[in-house]
Parts: C-alpha cells; sequence; structure tokens
C-alpha cells in the first residue's frame, strides 16, 4: 500500500561511463548507447512487467507532469539513487558482458555479434542461422553443378 505523504518519483537513466546527467527517459535508450558507444552489454528488463509497488515512493513516467524528486536508475533492474557515483557502483555490479570490437573497415555492420557472458543477443543468434542456410544453399548449387 503506497502512503499519502509517498514521494513522486521521475526517474531517468544516466550513462554511467559518460556521467551524463540528465540521461535517457527510457531505460532502452541507455542500454542501446552503452552498448554502441562504450562497448559493455546490460540486459533489458523484461518488456511488460511494471515496477514493483513501492510503499515509499510512487514513480511518474511523464516529465511534463508534477513529480518531486528525479533520481537515476538502473536500466537492468529495479534500482534507483539520487547518487551518481552509488549507480555506477551497482551497474557494475551488474558485471556487463564485453561486444566483440568492430573492425576498421569503416562500415558500421561489421559485428552483430554480442556476447554477454552468458549467452547471444537473440539478433545475433537469427544472423548465423541466416549465414549457416545462406552456406547450405551455395553447397547445394556446387553440388548441383558436379552432379
Amino acid at each position: 500500500m503506497v502512503k499519502s505523504t509517498s514521494k513522486t518519483l521521475f526517474l531517468v537513466y544516466p550513462c554511467h561511463i559518460c556521467e551524463d546527467p540528465p540521461g535517457y527517459q527510457k531505460a532502452s535508450k541507455c542500454i542501446t548507447h552503452i552498448r554502441e558507444h562504450h562497448g559493455y552489454v546490460f540486459p533489458s528488463r523484461a518488456v511488460g512487467i511494471k515496477r514493483p509497488i513501492n510503499k515509499d515512493y510512487v514513480y511518474e513516467t511523464d516529465i511534463k507532469k508534477k513529480w518531486d524528486e528525479q533520481q537515476y536508475a538502473c536500466p537492468s533492474c529495479w534500482y534507483h539513487t539520487d547518487s551518481m557515483e552509488l549507480l555506477s557502483e551497482h551497474l557494475n555490479g551488474h558485471d556487463p558482458g564485453v561486444t566483440i570490437p568492430r573492425r576498421k573497415s569503416g562500415t558500421k555492420g561489421d559485428s552483430d555479434f554480442v556476447y554477454n557472458g552468458k549467452f547471444f543477443e537473440k539478433k545475433a543468434v537469427q544472423t548465423i542461422f541466416q549465414q549457416i542456410t545462406d552456406v547450405t544453399e551455395l553447397f547445394k548449387d556446387i553440388l548441383k553443378l558436379k552432379g
């Protein structure tokens, strides 16, 4: 049950590496920024699951509406704080995976293969399966020519 004296918080998701307040209004944008600019992969929260009710806070997602305090939030879990330093320590505790560095060919899409230490991202797995399918088709065509 939420208290009538609960603070209304507006949460932002800053990059703890750039230390760039005010940050992002969406966790997914922060995760994407960290992956694309710094090479670290943070997991995202499950889609469609709302933040658990907190007896001390009410959360506001619209910056245009009234709120009492702004805090920094973790894009991977429910943690939030008013200290950038504490957020940075917390995020480092998530032990993010590291992306495979892009080759210096100058093309943006050199490496879609991202491994976070536990699993490959869905896009990477789909890309791998598509490449296997393409190679299989090439071998079929080669064998047809020889036969």
